[in-house]
């Protein structure tokens, strides 16, 4: 028998204990993922097909890097009309004008997990250094919608507006010259091991994933319902 001192292994915790900055996602991370694709599916109804295949393109491109913003949309729209002009012209009018709205009017139905403004409140009163990194753009907009300051995070990066998707390189890069802070004492909250995990792995952060799962085999020590990660933070940074 052994005494259960915490919910962190003592290594970790010393290892949180020692954190400047905290990276979260925000898409699944400040609130849960299924509630926005319902919402996005109600507002994108009846053409759903033109959803299905633009969430099916992004999950091909995880990772690219495509130079910029404007190379990213082009290669969009160039990849979903099969080069066709006519359809890029659908493509292009339905991101414009249907999905991005969709998503910022589907943004603002959603309330975020319970305390997570004040987890975030707190450790910025603790001078905890936040930042936001989401594969979608509309950061401050999305944010504000939540009901969250965007004043209370040093970064704002939605990685769509620099033409890339996480875990591409330069995205480190971005973060590691915005925040100033070293990658070890760096962490990334984040609810895709492809991605989040991913990009905290290569680039030298230490991650926790938070998980809607109810399997519990699944929670081990980097993968966290909300209830155990808003007390890990409680017990290793803001105490």
């Amino acid at each position: 028998m052994y005494k259960k001192t915490s919910v962190l292994r003592i290594p970790f915790k010393q290892k949180l204990c020692s954190i400047e900055a905290v990276v979260f996602d925000l898409d699944g991370t400040l609130y849960p993922q299924k509630a926005v694709k319902k919402a996005m599916i109600r507002a994108l109804f009846p053409r759903l097909i033109f959803l299905k295949k633009y969430s099916n393109y992004r999950c091909r491109v995880v990772g690219r890097d495509f130079g910029g913003a404007e190379a990213m949309k082009n290669d969009a729209i160039t990849t979903l009309s099969n080069g066709n002009e006519k359809k890029a012209g659908k493509w292009e009018k339905w991101l414009r004008k249907r999905y991005y709205p969709a998503l910022l009017k589907s943004i603002s139905c959603i309330t975020p997990r319970p305390g997570f403004m004040e987890l975030i409140r707190d450790l910025h009163k603790k001078g905890i250094i936040l930042a936001i990194v989401s594969d979608y753009g509309y950061v401050k907009e999305r944010l504000s919608s939540l009901g969250f300051d965007p004043e209370m995070f040093s970064i704002l990066l939605g990685t769509e507006d620099i033409g890339a998707m996480k875990p591409a390189a330069r995205i480190n890069s971005v973060i590691r010259s915005e925040l100033g802070v070293k990658p070890s004492r760096t962490l990334l909250v984040g609810d895709r091991d492809d991605t989040d995990r991913t990009l905290a792995d290569e680039g030298g952060m230490l991650f926790m994933g938070i998980s809607d799962s109810q399997d519990k085999s699944v929670l081990d020590n980097t993968w966290y319902s909300w209830a155990a990660l808003k007390e890990i933070f409680n017990e290793a940074l803001i105490r």
